[in-house]
């Protein structure tokens, strides 16, 4: 996996290439029955959308611990097999979640993570799929926060299921 996090940025772009064609990408992000196999590092014991712009969705994924974090947001534009573009809140995710994700971005212990959106185009390249993933967030401390809580190393591990099922099929 490829990433880059230029200092200073609200962004974060993951790629990685995967031995798939667009259109099963487009289906493992889009189909709840697939997201659920590899969406985070955690199993996903909820996962629920409406993949058309403006639906919703809601994932709950569950630590080994049995701690959920939720995730919910909307489908901002799709284009098949192109373009998925979505927002993603962590507001549901546990206060301890938001304590620690407040020290490393300095604010008050009691907010909330703000909201940010996900960009994820699929282009095919060498027989296969480069999928791109960029983060935009609301403030470069956000960013930051994120990248200090191992984000890209929770996507790795997400970019290795989806290969999993991917190869499954």
């Amino acid at each position: 996996m490829h990433v880059v996090a230029p200092e200073g940025q609200t962004t974060i772009t993951l790629s990685r290439w995967f031995a798939a064609p667009p259109e099963a990408l487009w289906k493992a992000w889009t189909d709840p029955a697939s997201l659920a196999r590899w969406w985070g590092p955690f199993e996903n014991p909820v996962c629920e959308l409406d993949a058309r712009r403006g639906g919703a969705y809601r994932i709950v994924m569950q630590s080994p611990d049995g701690i959920h974090f939720p995730l919910t947001g909307v489908f901002e534009d799709l284009q098949p097999p192109v373009r998925v573009v979505l927002t993603m809140s962590t507001k549901e995710h546990p206060s301890d979640w938001h304590k620690l994700f407040n020290t490393y971005r300095g604010a008050p212990k009691d907010s909330r993570a703000d909201d940010l959106r996900l960009i994820a185009t699929f282009a095919p390249s060498d027989g296969g799929t480069v999928l791109t993933v960029e983060a935009r967030f609301t403030s470069v401390a956000d960013r930051d926060a994120h990248l200090t809580m191992s984000t890209t190393k929770g996507w790795g591990t997400s970019f290795d299921r989806l290969q999993a099922v991917l190869s499954a099929r």
